[in-house]
């Protein structure tokens, strides 16, 4: 019977540690056959194109992907698991402009994309929003200059990943030109277009704008607390500084201060919100304290409760991914080194991959000045990492620190292993691969070692010539002015 569970809980662990979460019945097959396969049945694609390792994407995975409604209402779709460590994955980040983890699309058999959904919406309104976009073959942007969108084309607009957009320049001309358009009776939408609005104006420097309308709103919202826990993440990371650009008098700005304070108070401790949700509502007044000297101290005896809560609370692989890396980056940020250390380290043996931490371990130890202590352990981060693009990623932020560090002298040796792993993936010069290229390659040209770069360049012409398409490989790296 002992074995038994052993087995089971042993099969358990080892599902969450592939990443793929249970009770979707994921696509079998390339991306390529999904789009055939999706053309065949007449049905749009929902794509998932994420990471292990990606705290992001842990959070959609246990709240969004194990909801019931989101895997009844997936069965209409062509649904497409693709790691970004599988084969030619970073081809196709760069086909689908998807360049952070996680990256969530609807796409018709065409590859036209309909909708880019972001991390913070609830699994209701995901789920929502995905059936509302099955029937759907108009662009997201064609909805934009739409005359009269229908409800639920609002919500797609509204909870549309803009974020992710790079082809919109001009955001805050689409937030203000959405945000005064939409139904108010439509609350959830309204609210997400004005935060995405005011989003964009407290970044603005200097224009001058008369903020009457947007205080009764941002008020409204702090007065609707259902509606409010909505957007808890928003709130919780940037409500501050909305509050400080809308409220020039001293009165009315202490008094909505302490409003949202007592608000995200409440929220800390709804069991409705993930176990990183309630941690996170901690954000808003760290950043106060970060500004009061006086005022830290008592934060950081009140963080670290929550952050010991949280450690007990978040048992599931999932859960420990999402909210122990917010609560030792919390940690960090507000200056108790001492224990994010200790709560990484404790997270190597916990952690579906425990290479993340041992990252958070060596930016602790290069703030403390530690620095050969620092790059040991990204060396070890690169080591035991996991997955042909996650381990460039780890080798070549180890290197870029070696770089950066001046300490050459195991560079060569770890580089040759590094490039060599690289060029044999398909996907070598795409998405995340070539952005971590292109950032070694500004390390190196700061450089000043003639001898050094000559070297580099000479074990990159020799991994190019070992290889059968040579030629193609030398111009990628002549591409990023490697040599």
């Amino acid at each position: 019977m002992k074995n038994l569970i052993l087995l089971v809980l042993l099969l358990n662990f080892n599902s969450v540690v592939a990443g793929v979460p249970k009770g979707i019945d994921w696509y079998q097959g390339s991306v390529d056959k999904a789009f055939k396969e999706a053309s065949k049945q007449n049905k749009h694609l929902f794509l998932y194109w994420g990471a292990v390792w990606c705290p992001p994407c842990n959070h959609i995975k246990k709240k969004v992907f194990t909801n019931p409604l989101f895997q009844k209402e997936v069965k209409n779709f062509i649904a497409i698991y693709l790691d970004g460590d599988t084969d030619r994955a970073q081809i196709w980040g760069d086909k689908l402009k998807a360049a952070g983890y996680p990256t969530m699309l609807v796409l018709d058999p065409k590859g036209n994309e309909l909708m880019r959904f972001p991390t913070s919406i609830d699994a209701k309104k995901y789920t929502e929003i995905l059936k509302a976009t099955r029937s759907r073959t108009s662009s997201i942007t064609d909805l934009i200059d739409k005359k009269s969108p229908s409800d639920s084309e609002w919500s797609q607009l509204a909870f549309y990943s803009w974020g992710q957009n790079k082809e919109v320049k001009e955001k805050a001309g689409l937030f203000e030109k959405l945000y005064n358009r939409v139904p108010k009776r439509l609350r959830a939408e309204r609210a997400s277009l004005f935060l995405a609005y005011l989003s964009e104006l407290v970044e603005e420097s200097g224009a001058k704008r008369d903020k009457t309308s947007l205080r009764i709103e941002f008020t409204k919202l702090l007065d609707d607390k259902i509606l409010a826990k909505r957007f808890t993440s928003d709130l919780s990371y940037s409500g501050a500084k909305y509050l400080d650009y809308l409220f020039e008098k001293v009165d009315s700005r202490v008094s909505n201060h302490a409003k949202l304070k007592s608000l995200l108070e409440d929220l800390s401790k709804d069991s409705s919100l993930t176990v990183e949700e309630r941690l996170f509502t901690y954000a808003y007044e760290m950043n106060l304290a970060l500004e009061d000297p006086n005022s830290l101290k008592s934060f950081q005896k009140k963080l670290l409760l929550k952050v010991s809560e949280t450690d007990l609370q978040a048992t599931d692989g999932y859960s420990r991914q999402d909210a122990m890396s917010t609560a030792i980056w919390m940690l960090k940020k507000s200056k108790l080194l001492k224990e994010a250390k200790s709560y990484a380290m404790g997270e190597l043996k916990k952690s579906i991959a425990p290479y993340y931490f041992m990252s958070y371990i060596a930016s602790v130890e290069a703030e403390e000045g530690n620095i050969d202590e620092s790059i040991k352990w990204r060396r070890r981060a690169w080591m035991e990492a996991k997955g042909g693009s996650t381990r460039f990623q780890w080798g070549t932020s180890y290197l870029t620190n070696l770089i950066d560090n001046n300490k050459k002298k195991n560079f060569s040796k770890d580089f040759k292993v590094i490039l060599n792993e690289l060029l044999k993936q398909d996907d070598a010069f795409s998405g995340r691969n070539k952005k971590r290229l292109e950032r070694l390659q500004k390390s190196l040209s700061k450089l000043k070692d003639k001898t050094f770069n000559l070297r580099v360049k000479a074990i990159v012409i020799e991994a190019c010539g070992a290889l059968p398409n040579g030629k193609a490989c030398h111009q990628s790296f002549k591409d990023l002015k490697m040599f």
